[in-house]
């Protein structure tokens, strides 16, 4: 799409000046920082210290963003760009690059400057409801599963070059919806979850050691649930589950996993049950994971310390917002980007 010199100054412009929030507890603080410039995913650029923001605007037109933390800067978009639809992204710590795969199987990555279009002769087949993780050991994206014309169970690599497929002596069953999340302290992928042909439950909780699948059969886990929060806390080494719904109505449980073993938590006070549009992260400056969104009250937000959740005053209240969040490494930052139709940029430091 051809702009003109006038539109692209215009596009360059500052969306909004930082407005400061006050709020009822001022010792922890959330900052409305600017209007979100369009509906899309995030990506945290650890190189670069920022945070990668590809989507489409309200007009209709695909671009991407950084967020600096001040403001949101729309980068120059050659005429060769990724068509923002069904995507799943991953940031390549290694190369310092945000990966991203569309359902088409075509593959691009974007260096700060520039998309490139760097789909391979050999591409994994088209596919939706499927996860991406970064295997930081390895230095390989990981993909598992989802959906084409038949439920998938096959596994690929992606070396910054090539997706590679691999052929292990075991697998996970085909299997969507599922969540992967990068073990950094034993180096490998942990699967859990998903659903399988005619929407059968998937509980099963899978380890992938770069040759392997491995089924740890040898431990109960949580229950099967849909739409639930997944994350990895890297202080702590074991991954968290939150939440999720059955067909009995929504989840408030809370699940971690240390490689040997599932346990269930029992906090004096949980985080209520909520539904699907809720986001989960892990917070490296306060060794916390921050659940916000898609509670009963709205926006509400808790922060899960490995013993206990603690409201946390949340940035406002909206009713089914859909939010993203990724962790500012550089400023120790959470971001929250909400999504259309109340969009805006948030950002919680969480200094007492």
């Amino acid at each position: 799409m051809n702009r003109s010199p006038a539109a692209l100054r215009l596009a360059l412009t500052v969306l909004s000046i930082a407005i400061p929030a006050t709020f009822a507890r001022p010792q922890l603080s959330w900052s409305l920082r600017a209007n979100a410039p369009c509906d899309g995913a995030l990506v945290y650029d650890a190189a670069r210290g920022c945070t990668v923001l590809f989507g489409r605007d309200f007009a209709g037109n695909d671009e991407t963003w950084e967020w600096d933390g001040t403001v949101w800067l729309l980068r120059e978009r050659p005429a060769n760009t990724p068509s923002f639809g069904r995507s799943w992204f991953a940031y390549d710590s290694a190369r310092a690059r945000t990966v991203l795969l569309d359902d088409t199987g075509a593959t691009w990555e974007w260096d700060g400057s520039q998309w490139f279009d760097v789909t391979p002769a050999s591409v994994t087949p088209a596919r939706i409801s499927t996860a991406l993780a970064f295997d930081s050991v390895r230095q390989r994206i990981v993909l598992f599963g989802g959906a084409g014309p038949l439920l998938l169970n096959d596994t690929w690599e992606w070396d910054g070059s090539n997706w590679i497929q691999r052929f292990p002596v075991s697998s996970p069953p085909p299997t969507l919806d599922h969540h992967l999340v990068f073990d950094s302290a034993r180096g490998v992928t942990v699967l859990y979850g998903g659903v399988g042909p005619e929407n059968s439950p998937r509980n099963e909780t899978w380890e992938w050691d770069g040759t392997t699948w491995t089924n740890r059969t040898d431990v109960v886990g949580p229950t099967w649930r849909h739409y639930f929060a997944m994350t990895f806390d890297e202080a702590r080494r074991r991954a968290i589950v939150f939440g999720g719904s059955t067909s009995d109505g929504l989840l408030a449980d809370t699940w971690e996993y240390d490689g040997a073993t599932w346990t269930r938590a029992s906090p004096s006070t949980s985080a209520p049950a909520r539904a699907f549009v809720h986001a989960f992260a892990y917070q490296a400056n306060r060794r916390r994971a921050l659940l916000i969104g898609g509670g009963p009250a709205g926006f509400d937000a808790w922060e899960w310390d490995g013993n206990a959740w603690s409201e946390v005053t949340s940035p406002r209240s909206l009713t089914d917002v859909d939010s993203q969040l990724v962790y500012d490494s550089w400023r120790n930052r959470t971001v929250c980007f909400v999504r259309y139709p109340h969009a805006g940029t948030w950002e919680w430091d969480g200094n007492e």
